[in-house]
């Protein structure tokens, strides 16, 4: 028994190192295409769609969705190793004592549940976060792309209050 844990660790350990291995390669070189696929995309939107979403939707979607698709896909190998491990131990475990197993199979269970509540509200928070964002975003765009008429105005502080006040929404919404 513990020879097969020995090796399904050995096999977990390699799944790992190659995942990290190849991370920043793999994660960049995705986010570069997918933001080069979405720019491309982004030009066979029409005008009206543009206008209703605001530039901050697009740029946030570019930029943020570009990512988080690029660190899901290395994360896989991460994943994997980590079935491949576990369903090592549990095999191991029912040749080992069934009482044993099935102890894991019942905390298996339930941390599986609990897992999937958490991850449902984790989806709610992170589609308002990701709101939350875009709008964010598009304050920043307006603030850059407005500087002059900010300054002509005498609006500065007001601009930066409602930015930054902004900006701790975002964060406290990522944080939820």
């Amino acid at each position: 028994m513990a020879l097969l844990l020995l090796v399904c660790r050995t096999m977990y350990n390699i799944f790992y190192a190659l995942a990290n291995t190849y991370y920043n390669k793999i994660t960049f070189t995705l986010y570069g295409e997918i933001q080069t696929e979405m720019l491309d995309k982004l030009f066979s939107i029409t005008d009206e769609k543009l206008e209703t979403y605001g530039s901050g939707h697009f740029i946030q979607r570019i930029n943020s969705d570009a990512m988080a698709i690029a660190v899901d896909v290395p994360t896989f190998f991460n994943i994997i190793s980590l079935a491949i491990y576990y369903a090592a131990v549990f095999v191991a475990s029912l040749f080992y004592d069934e009482y044993v197993f099935i102890g894991e199979i019942i905390i298996f269970t339930v941390l599986f549940f609990l897992e999937r509540k958490r991850t449902k509200r984790l989806d709610i928070n992170k589609r308002k976060a990701l709101r939350k964002e875009e709008e964010h975003s598009q304050k920043v765009f307006e603030l850059v792309s407005g500087a002059n008429e900010i300054k002509i105005m005498n609006a500065k502080k007001y601009f930066i209050d409602n930015t930054s006040k902004s900006a701790d929404k975002v964060a406290e919404l990522n944080t939820k």
